[in-house]
């Protein structure tokens, strides 16, 4: 079987093709994809932006080769609640009648799900794929079980059974770390895996101007408020720092960290921003001096693998890390990153001291860890595995 004329259909999180990490990581399998031949089409079944996102998103679209559409009557997410419920209740209707006519037509061949916390969506997928014969491939990226600030009691039911029985649903995983790997080995031995890091399309990062700061630069999501608030204590230990911090902060409620962390650490040096386009965003990758990733020794890091790491790694500036999860295999200390030992804010000030002081040497890391981004993280030279992954569990 060839790939071409093969149609895949993206079922799970909405938001394509402008917003999150889990966005971003979707693109690059979904790109890798595509450029070996397979149509993608990506399913969004719920509104999810603000109007005032600087990205014009239509209903129906297409990006970089992928078919996206939204079953909402918009992309954009009405300002009333009872317009908001509307939203979801149309988009799931639609979404379901749409996924049934095309599997009952055949002009499905896989389904891949991207988690959103939501273990019953997937099990009414696997009822209408078994139906219809047509094979789920699951995206796996976090234990979501020991998310601590997931409180409601339905939240906590869902990640629990997502994360102890999903890989029964399914019949590939796609898995971002050796943790997870593992977790998947536990339950079901012989469910094919094949391990995908976070990508990145190295040919499409460039550089769009300068920017005259010399900055440290961290980009996540305000839920990880104490890797945000470690990086903010290190900056501050730095002695004479000419320095700026750059914290570019994504998801809710962005004010109320930022007023939190200015009313704890009182410094001018450190700047916050929010939405910014893609483009933009990787315009400051560029021209940070050291990007940040502190990633602590607990089940919920040492599962993920930022995808903003492969993102960092192509501009060729050195990362600053920490030694747990996914950076032992991948990184060296002053070799390729430089890597903290211990989740801990003087640790990260020295590492953020050796940048200021040893341009030269920063400049070198910046270069190998480019090197190991372009053979691991790198979406061009994983597509073959890939496609070869999806053929495999299409045909099996």
């Amino acid at each position: 079987m060839k790939a071409k004329n093969i149609k895949i259909l993206h079922l799970g999180i909405s938001g394509f093709p402008f917003g999150t990490a889990a966005i971003n990581k979707c693109l690059t399998v979904y790109e890798a994809l595509a450029e070996e031949e397979f149509e993608i089409f990506i399913m969004n079944d719920h509104a999810v932006h603000n109007r005032d996102i600087p990205y014009n998103i239509q209903k129906i679209g297409k990006y970089n080769q992928l078919n996206y559409f939204y079953t909402t009557p918009s992309p954009y997410k009405p300002s009333f609640k009872i317009s908001r419920i509307y939203y979801i209740i149309v988009g799931k209707i639609i979404k379901y009648f749409l996924l049934i006519k095309w599997l009952f037509k055949k002009k499905i061949d896989l389904i891949i799900f991207y988690p959103r916390g939501n273990f019953f969506e997937l099990f009414n997928y696997r009822i209408l794929s078994l139906i219809f014969n047509v094979p789920i491939i699951s995206h796996y990226v976090e234990y979501r079980s020991v998310f601590l600030n997931r409180k409601k009691i339905r939240y906590r039911i869902n990640d629990y059974l997502f994360d102890h029985y999903f890989m029964y649903f399914v019949d590939g995983v796609l898995p971002i770390s050796e943790f997870l790997i593992q977790k998947i080995k536990n339950k079901k031995q012989n469910l094919p895996i094949l391990k995908i890091p976070p990508l990145v399309n190295y040919n499409s990062f460039k550089k769009i101007n300068n920017i005259k700061d010399d900055y440290f630069l961290y980009v996540g999501s305000t839920g990880y408020y104490e890797s945000i608030e470690l990086v903010v204590k290190a900056f501050c230990l730095i002695p004479n720092n000419r320095f700026y911090l750059y914290l570019i902060l994504n998801q809710v409620n962005f004010e109320g960290t930022i007023q939190k962390l200015k009313s704890k650490y009182n410094n001018q040096n450190i700047k916050f921003f929010s939405q910014l386009e893609y483009d933009v965003l990787i315009n400051y990758y560029f021209n940070a001096k050291a990007l940040l990733v502190p990633l602590n020794n607990n089940i919920k890091d040492i599962a993920r693998f930022p995808h903003k790491i492969a993102e960092y790694l192509a501009t060729a500036n050195p990362i600053i890390t920490t030694n747990f999860g996914e950076i032992p295999y991948y990184f060296e200390d002053e070799k390729n990153a430089l890597v903290t030992q211990g989740f801990n804010c003087h640790g990260f000030a020295q590492k953020m001291q050796f940048v200021i002081n040893n341009k030269d040497s920063a400049v070198k890391i910046g270069l190998n860890g480019y090197n190991t981004g372009f053979k691991y993280f790198n979406s061009l030279t994983i597509k073959k595995k890939l496609s070869e992954f999806v053929l495999k569990i299409i045909e099996s």
